[in-house]
């Protein structure tokens, strides 16, 4: 299964099954608060 993971660490979030985000290499704000904005999408 291949994900498409070009550069680590890489998260990847999926709400129901789809994916809803990824945050690469550095966020953009923290990691708590792009994962929050990922979420609320």
């Amino acid at each position: 299964m291949n994900k498409n993971i070009e550069k680590v660490p890489t998260f990847i979030v999926y709400i129901n099954g789809q994916e809803r985000g990824r945050i690469i290499e550095t966020p953009q704000k923290s990691v708590e608060e792009d994962l929050i904005d990922i979420i609320n999408r």
